[in-house]
């Protein structure tokens, strides 16, 4: 009994150290996808038909139900708005959301 609780708590910490390394080395980028993800969402037709069914502030502050998968489109974006925000990050720049031109 004794080993098995010592089992699972070396797996949680082998699962768990990775991933808060991860989180501390990566948290400015990720923190800068975040805003690059809540620029997706206001640009979306999602955002812009709730705002004009319901109102701005319940479009706004419904971002938190559809965050994950707007993080996820921010993280598969572009690769060269991707190496944009991580050089912000680098350099210390504030966090700022990057849009492609489209070329007519």
């Amino acid at each position: 009994m004794n080993i098995r609780n010592t089992w699972r708590r070396f797996l949680f910490w082998a699962i768990c150290l990775p991933l808060k390394i991860r989180w501390f080395v990566l948290g400015g980028y990720y923190a800068r996808l975040a805003v690059q993800a809540r620029y997706l969402y206001r640009q979306s037709d999602l955002f812009k038909m709730r705002w004009q069914e319901l109102d701005l502030n319940y479009a706004e502050n419904t971002f938190d139900n559809v965050a994950t998968h707007f993080f996820r489109k921010a993280k598969s974006g572009p690769a060269v708005i991707r190496r944009r925000i991580f050089m912000d990050w680098i350099l210390n720049r504030p966090p700022q959301p990057y849009c492609l031109r489209d070329q007519d």
